[in-house]
C-alpha cells in the first residue's frame, strides 16, 4: 500500500541524489 504516492515519487529521487552527494563529499574529504 502506498500513501501519498505523489509526494513520495517526487521527493524520493531528490532525497537519493542529495544522499549520494553527501556520501561523495565525505569520501573525497
Amino acid at each position: 500500500v502506498r500513501y501519498c504516492s505523489l509526494t513520495t515519487d517526487s521527493l524520493w529521487p531528490v532525497g537519493t541524489a542529495a544522499y549520494r552527494e553527501v556520501r561523495l563529499v565525505k569520501e573525497v574529504s
